[in-house]
């Protein structure tokens, strides 16, 4: 009997403890917890061919400050290698990449190569934004949506 009491009490502090430390999940943000932090709409780069949702969502992901603030961010973090700076390598990255539930870049890959160097820079940049998304939502679900973002390297 103590037994089955002791293996109760510890399910109940576990249950309680992964209900507190993890949060509600960011599809049932407030909109004022939203708005307090300046996250926009982002639907510019949406592809709708790799999006396996039927149609679009009710709300696109979500960045703080919309695309302004993104490109602002990976304009930033974005910078040319040496090698290619000196190489005068001018034109265009395509690059994939998919907002998951969490509001984290995934599956990041390259769709049209400028050089290696570049193509890192771009990877990089894309993985260490400085703030998480706020992922799509269809139905009240957080769902992952893809984008296709083209980046223009041109020396001034």
């Amino acid at each position: 009997m103590i037994r089955y009491l002791i293996r109760r009490c510890y399910c109940f502090f576990l249950l309680s403890f992964l209900v507190i430390g993890c949060g509600k999940p960011d599809a049932l943000w407030t909109f004022q917890q939203i708005t307090e932090q300046n996250y926009q709409e982002i639907r510019y780069f949406y592809d709708q061919k790799s999006n396996s949702l039927s149609g679009e969502p009710d709300r696109f992901p979500m960045y703080p400050g919309g695309s302004v603030g993104f490109l602002a961010e990976l304009e930033a973090k974005i910078q040319y290698t040496s090698s290619d700076e000196r190489d005068k390598v001018q034109g265009q990255v395509i690059v994939k990449y998919v907002v998951n539930r969490e509001g984290k870049v995934r599956k990041v890959s390259i769709l049209q190569s400028l050089s290696p160097g570049l193509d890192r820079a771009v990877v990089k940049g894309l993985g260490n934004l400085k703030y998480r998304w706020f992922p799509a939502v269809i139905n009240g679900d957080a769902v992952e949506v893809t984008f296709i973002q083209t980046f223009d390297f041109s020396l001034r």
